[in-house]
């Protein structure tokens, strides 16, 4: 068991927390996807203590152990809304042992739907944030000592004319929705693209909203965008292998789809039937009553692929986390404590050791040295 835990601190991790009342969230085993799941409903209007999400797992010279950085936004619900929202920055060295607090912002390089915080896997100076004045990403060379706008150029015109002709009348911009940073290049941006009236920025509106087809690549960190692919699902997140730049993984119209070339062909990986059905719930008040939510699918939330491992990835959705090691031919399901819909925000691999997951979920953050096999609760801190 010492070596064991030895070789568990190798591991450096940045969470990001929110409070919210806890629960136990240990897991054992993973499921086969054919075994039927009963899902408590989404968590969303109830404040949860341990709500917690990952920033960033790494390792790096001169660290005595794993160390473990949590960004916790304490959030109070009032009115159906969240309000006074208060961030704090935990680090532990010891997974999860003791907690100090650090001045971190938390940008991350773990691409999920809305991330506003982010830093590229290859290049830890390059960062990109979010302004919701503008529906764009700012550019940072430097760690965030200056920050830039980039022209977004779609097609070869500019910004301004490009959402004009898409909408057919002034008044509107192009908005960017990050679905993947590329691993091997800081400057290499994915995202799906909308040209939204500018109003629309600052308070509602009647004008509509026009989604551009198809996902969009950036090879010099947003000044110019070009098609890329019509294979993926609008606003969805893309995963590109840390070794393999050619291996891709995208939710297409049909599921789960991989690309062996850099994008230009996809196919669907593997039998997905119970991955895309629609979810069952329990039915609060209702002993026993369950309830199939007709209204919602498979929403993908990230994709992890093992970066020691081309046919290995971690894909966080709405209905927890599925796993394959054969590049899609067959998919689990983690157990991850009491299956919650929604519960499950995002994971990370540790770099030097990718056996080692770090999940972050409603109720904390788990911990598995065993590709997820087996779970235990880091945080909060459990006696």
């Amino acid at each position: 068991m010492k070596s064991r835990l030895q070789t568990c601190w190798l591991a450096s991790i940045i969470i990001v927390a929110f409070a919210g009342p806890g629960s136990d969230a240990r897991g054992d085993d993973c499921r086969p996807t054919q075994e039927r799941v009963v899902f408590e409903a989404p968590a969303a209007y109830r404040a949860q203590p341990d709500d917690a999400e990952v920033v960033e797992v790494f390792t790096g010279a001169g660290l005595a152990g794993g160390r473990i950085r949590l960004t916790i936004r304490r959030l109070q619900l009032r009115l159906g809304a969240y309000l006074d929202p208060r961030l704090f920055v935990l680090a532990s060295d010891d997974l999860g042992q003791s907690w100090e607090g650090i001045p971190d912002e938390g940008f991350t390089p773990l691409i999920t739907p809305g991330v506003r915080l982010v830093k590229a896997t290859s290049d830890s100076k390059h960062l990109y944030r979010y302004l919701s004045e503008l529906g764009l990403y700012l550019r940072s060379k430097d760690g965030g000592e200056t920050w830039a706008l980039p022209q977004y150029n779609v097609e070869g015109e500019s910004s301004g004319r490009f959402a004009s002709e898409v909408a057919g009348r002034r008044g509107y911009i192009v908005s960017a929705h990050m679905m993947a940073l590329d691993p091997h290049d800081p400057l290499r941006l994915f995202a799906t693209l909308w040209v939204v009236p500018w109003t629309a920025l600052f308070h509602p509106t009647n004008l509509p909203s026009h989604l551009v087809p198809g996902t969009f690549v950036s090879s010099d960190g947003g000044e110019n965008w070009a098609k890329f692919t019509d294979a993926l699902l609008a606003d969805n997140p893309m995963g590109i292998h840390p070794a393999n730049s050619h291996v891709f993984w995208g939710r297409g119209r049909e599921g789960i789809v991989r690309s062996n070339d850099g994008g230009k062909h996809w196919y669907l990986a593997g039998d997905q039937t119970e991955m895309l059905s629609h979810p069952v719930v329990r039915e609060p008040g209702s002993p026993g009553g369950t309830a199939v939510l007709e209204s919602r699918g498979l929403e993908v939330i990230q994709f992890v692929p093992d970066p020691n491992d081309r046919e290995a990835v971690f894909v966080v959705t709405n209905k927890g986390v599925y796993r394959t090691l054969d590049g899609g031919n067959s998919w689990v399901r983690l157990r991850i404590g009491a299956p919650e819909l929604d519960g499950i925000h995002n994971l990370a691999l540790t770099p030097s050791n990718a056996s080692q997951v770090v999940v972050g979920t409603t109720h904390g953050i788990l911990y598995s040295d065993d590709r997820g096999c087996h779970f235990r609760q880091i945080y909060p801190q459990v006696d």
